[in-house]
């Protein structure tokens, strides 16, 4: 958590400025620019942030907040980018590069989130949009001999993202960017709690309660500096089987394939699953396994007052009352206590990062949403020349819909589902299904149907 200091400045951000400061931004999409071109943080943001702070600098308020409110796609985008990265890794057997760059991946998911919440992080200077939308330093109290240092960008990260999980602003997030069966996260509590005040007095676990922990996630760094800068033989673990590993990632795409109500549908679903179970242990003292009477009855009657859209091939009932681990995995893998000498570590870091992805792509398509549709479809030339560089598609070939981006992970998955016996290891998946792997390692579509489709 942040010092209280620290804290004080950090709740000082003005939203409805940083709303304002995406919507001057997006002004420059139309010219395939993600700021103006005379932005003076456009490059070497951090240097000139600091001359701007000594003595006779001058900081441009306007130029800065509309850097950080653009960061929050473009953070978002790199923080998958690093997925795909480590899936790849993962994929070739290298359990050490697989875990230095989820870490990444989750650091850039987090540096998203705060940005759409009006943070940007530039090294050891920290900057929170304030009242008016005048821009100030998130600092220390103690000070160097010639001015503040705010602290080094992985602390204050974790920090600052444990303090803002701890906020009304986080509840208001999460609650609204998870939705299944036609209602959010907020109205599924709802109707679920006996009062309001018990999703308030849950709101400080929200993440937790999905293994979400920061505190893990900030451990992760750990485990990056010792597959970063150690001899990696020394202490690395064998990789986990590819069977095992390919299974996850297939099970990981189908979790992550975008509906009518969700641009992530099964693991929402999953995440209001383990929320409503969360709840009924904070409400009944004992857990649904524990009470199954109980917690049916709590069911049956939370889905005739919410009357949510129906499920494909299931019913809610059915689900909500299904006692076993979360289909995909995530969840699972995301709570592990894995040590880095275990062959689970480098999933569960990447099971961590989908989540903080997840919110973060939810908070960056609010911010989207926000602007008028003629905004929004400024963004494509920048969202096509994305989808060229990372391979997606080619020159002219944007998809109508970035939903139709799942199609080729769908595909991959029943190729590989197919075949999973044959697969006896890395070098026999890339030799009998190089497209699949490769399709499994684009994690940038499910960014792009995250926000955008």
């Amino acid at each position: 958590m942040l010092s209280p200091a620290l804290a004080g400045q950090f709740n000082q951000r003005d939203l409805t400025a940083l709303s304002q400061a995406f919507f001057d931004s997006s002004a420059y999409w139309g010219t395939s620019r993600w700021l103006s071109k005379n932005n003076h943080y456009a490059f070497d943001s951090v240097k000139k942030l600091s001359e701007d702070f000594n003595p006779g600098g001058r900081l441009k308020h306007k130029h800065l907040r509309e850097y950080i409110a653009a960061s929050t796609i473009v953070h978002c985008l790199d923080g998958w980018s690093y997925l795909g990265r480590a899936v790849n890794a993962q994929l070739n057997g290298d359990n050490d590069c697989a875990r230095h760059l989820g870490y990444y991946s989750e650091l850039r998911a987090a540096m998203s989130l705060l940005a759409s919440h009006g943070i940007g992080v530039f090294s050891n200077e920290h900057i929170a949009v304030a009242h008016r939308g005048m821009c100030r330093r998130v600092a220390h109290v103690r000070h160097t001999p010639t001015r503040p240092s705010g602290p080094p960008t992985h602390q204050f990260v974790w920090d600052a993202l444990d303090s803002w999980a701890a906020s009304a602003d986080a509840k208001d997030t999460i609650m609204t960017v998870i939705r299944s069966g036609g209602q959010t996260l907020a109205e599924w509590s709802h109707h679920f709690a006996v009062t309001p005040s018990i999703t308030s007095m849950l709101a400080k676990d929200w993440l937790r309660a999905w293994g979400l922990d920061i505190s893990r996630i900030a451990a992760d760094r750990e485990a990056r500096n010792l597959s970063s800068y150690r001899p990696t033989r020394y202490s690395s673990s064998p990789p986990l089987g590819a069977q095992v590993v390919v299974g996850f990632l297939s099970r990981i795409w189908n979790a992550c394939e975008p509906s009518t109500d969700s641009p992530f549908a099964q693991l929402d679903r999953e995440i209001i699953r383990a929320t409503l179970r969360r709840i009924f242990k904070g409400v009944e003292g004992r857990s649904a396994n524990q009470a199954r009477n109980r917690y049916a009855l709590r069911i049956d009657g939370l889905l005739h007052s919410l009357s949510p859209a129906p499920l494909k091939g299931a019913t809610w009932r059915a689900y909500l009352l299904d006692s076993g681990p979360d289909r995909s995995r995530i969840l699972s893998f995301a709570a592990g206590t894995a040590l880095p000498n275990d062959p689970n570590h480098s999933i569960q870091v990447l099971a961590r990062a989908i989540l903080l992805l997840r919110i973060a792509t939810g908070s960056a398509e609010r911010l989207l949403r926000s602007l008028p549709a003629g905004r929004r479809v400024d963004l494509d030339p920048l969202i096509d020349l994305f989808g060229q560089e990372r391979c997606l598609w080619g020159l002219g070939g944007m998809p109508g819909s970035l939903n139709d981006l799942a199609k080729d992970p769908a595909d991959a998955g029943i190729a590989i589902d197919a075949d999973l016996a044959n697969i006896s290891s890395y070098s026999e998946l890339w030799r009998r299904q190089p497209w699949p792997a490769a399709v499994f390692s684009s994690f940038e579509r499910a960014g792009l149907w995250g926000m955008c489709g």
